[in-house]
């Protein structure tokens, strides 16, 4: 149930994910997350954690979160990201119709402190899908990049990624470590704007190299260290 390629990836990459998904009609989703720095292998392209809001059927989706990408941010340290797509096709990170909003006193790109836990969201208020980190909404995607069709969710995910090279990468998930340990990467205190109480599926594509557990009903810890 993860998010498809994006544009800047090439098209070769494998994804992996140990995700929570909920299709779920809402106004938006929120959670705390811990940011983490995990390894990246130079022959992989990107590990991240994060949520995508999602219309029903996956076509449109507006995500924000954290990477390790040193194709996209320079170096292997955890970077705040936005992203769009639009019919099921990609934008690019952090820009593409993206406006950022003025007070706030981060912008997407900017790098994030690691082995914190921060606060994420996305809601759509008032003809926007605002985006926040930590105690600040950052910015917004407004509704005319969809031409006005998009204005609630039908499916919303929180997840790990890593986009590899191969079906068998050196690179971590999370902070590298299964999520039968205490310690592992973790997403919490999950919920709702203007929809249901949380009632999620936990699971993970590649188990052998990264896992997924759903802690209780708003919670979940992810990671592994993959194939190496």
């Amino acid at each position: 149930m993860g998010v498809s390629p994006k544009s800047v990836t090439p098209a070769v990459s494998t994804y992996l994910y140990g995700t929570s998904y909920q299709y779920a009609a809402a106004n938006g989703m929120f959670a705390y997350m811990s940011v983490e720095r995990p390894f990246l292998s130079t022959a992989d392209f990107h590990s991240l954690g994060e949520l995508a809001a999602q219309s029903a059927d996956g076509q449109q989706i507006v995500e924000i979160g954290w990477t390790v990408d040193r194709g996209l941010n320079g170096d292997v340290n955890p970077h705040l990201f936005v992203f769009h797509w639009v019919d099921r096709i990609p934008s690019c990170y952090n820009g593409c119709g993206f406006v950022a909003y003025t007070p706030a006193t981060i912008r997407p790109g900017a790098a994030l402190p690691s082995g914190t836990t921060q606060f994420f969201a996305i809601q759509h208020y008032q003809g926007n899908w605002w985006v926040a980190y930590g105690s600040q909404w950052i910015g917004y995607f407004p509704d005319s990049l969809w031409s006005g069709r998009y204005t609630r969710t039908g499916l919303t995910q929180w997840f790990g990624e890593v986009s590899a090279n191969s079906g068998a990468p050196c690179t971590d998930m999370g902070n590298g470590q299964f999520s039968s340990s205490g310690t592992a990467a973790a997403i919490s205190t999950m919920g709702f704007y203007g929809g249901p109480a949380v009632s999620k599926t936990t699971y993970a594509t590649h188990p052998a190299y990264y896992t997924a557990v759903s802690t209780n009903a708003t919670s979940m810890r992810y990671g592994g260290p993959g194939a190496c």
